[in-house]
């Protein structure tokens, strides 16, 4: 399997794996396309699991990786956001856990009004 992930993240990547899960060997690797911030984004698999990783670009006064990781811990901390197993601004990597896409509108069993509600109230209460 060819690896799109740059050789020049390689070695800050290889040592987020190792931290975050004990190896470097991925099950899969996959590009995820789109965004504004000019980071590179993957989805991948550590022993079955999917995880995102993403390797921050250039840095100047909108992208501070510094404040991005540190709201992204208090966010998954609070569990508003998805786990952060790696995060190191200072090499611009992330690993966090890959949550999977699905309506909430279908698995509620309430109204629209009051799923609205109950959103309101989970972030209050965070």
């Amino acid at each position: 399997m060819t690896c799109p992930i740059p050789e020049d993240a390689r070695p800050a990547v290889d040592r987020a794996l190792m931290q975050a899960f004990g190896t470097t060997e991925l099950d899969a690797v996959t590009p995820v396309e789109g965004g504004q911030s000019g980071a590179r984004v993957f989805r991948i698999r550590v022993g079955g699991i999917g995880y995102v990783l993403r390797i921050q670009g250039t840095r100047d006064e909108l992208r501070d990786p510094d404040r991005w990781y540190g709201c992204m811990t208090a966010a998954a901390q609070a569990c508003l956001a998805p786990h952060v197993r790696y995060a190191d601004p200072a090499c611009g990597v992330i690993i966090m856990d890959q949550v999977e896409q699905r309506s909430l509108a279908m698995d509620y069993l309430g109204t629209r009004t009051e799923l609205l509600v109950e959103l309101g109230q989970t972030v209050r209460a965070r």
